[in-house]
């Protein structure tokens, strides 16, 4: 193997899909069903409540005239609690508590949950938008494109060998993140990593074929090919890549 293609969006960049945010469960499903080697199955709903420990002593507003600044405010135990109920009523297939110990006000739940309830995650995260408690709907899936053999790939670049934490390798990835705002907004994240073991200009209407399934645009510039140098080792130029 002589080269490796390879896209990702930016570190701290964004790709946004033009479908509504309510109907993207089906397109995001079709898409891993014709071209990816795994099923979706499921997402994570992240919920960090901020919780008001001391109601009677509590005054949002002298509180924030305090601060010198807005912010949302905190919720109670009976407003969490009841959050939580919404989100274990749902079809919960993991469970897992952590808390940060970084304060007795802050917390962690997350959960992995059933890809059918999206859109009922989805109306928890917009549900929020009031309050200074967090929540965000997850999907972060590692998969292989079915229209290519990556036995190869993963053998020649060692941060995609399989390990005692991703036993089948790695290669190409995508992540999901909703969440909401103050605002009463809330916001989607795509990020991608696409690996390919032939050129993108050549695979052009493969990967429009997906731009046109996620309703994405690939931003040109984060396109690049590996190349081994004299020394073996696998080196990435960026390529300009217009898809």
């Amino acid at each position: 193997m002589d080269k490796i293609y390879h896209y990702h969006t930016p570190p701290r960049g964004t790709q946004k899909t033009r479908h509504p945010l309510e109907k993207f469960l089906i397109p995001l499903t079709e898409f891993f069903d014709e071209f990816t080697n795994i099923k979706l199955e499921k997402l994570t709903c992240r919920y960090c409540p901020k919780r008001l420990s001391n109601p009677e002593e509590y005054n949002h507003w002298l509180e924030m005239q305090s601060r010198g600044f807005f912010f949302e405010p905190l919720e109670t135990d009976e407003a969490i609690d009841n959050t939580i109920k919404k989100i274990e009523r749902l079809n919960v297939i993991t469970k897992v508590y952590d808390d940060l110990d970084m304060s007795p006000n802050i917390e962690d739940h997350r959960y992995e949950i059933d890809i059918k309830c999206y859109n009922d995650v989805l109306e928890l995260v917009k549900s929020k938008h009031n309050v200074f408690s967090y929540i965000e709907l997850r999907i972060r899936e590692n998969f292989d494109l079915t229209n290519y053999d990556y036995s190869e790939i993963k053998k020649e670049l060692s941060w995609l060998h399989p390990d005692e934490y991703n036993p089948n390798g790695l290669a190409n990835e995508i992540y999901i993140c909703v969440d909401c705002t103050s605002e009463n907004k809330y916001y989607q994240t795509i990020h991608f990593n696409l690996y390919c073991p032939k050129s993108f200009e050549e695979e052009k209407e493969y990967f429009i074929k997906i731009k046109n399934k996620l309703r994405i645009n690939y931003i040109a510039k984060y396109f690049c090919v590996y190349q081994k140098n004299k020394k073996g080792e696998w080196k990435s130029k960026t390529e300009k890549i217009e898809i």
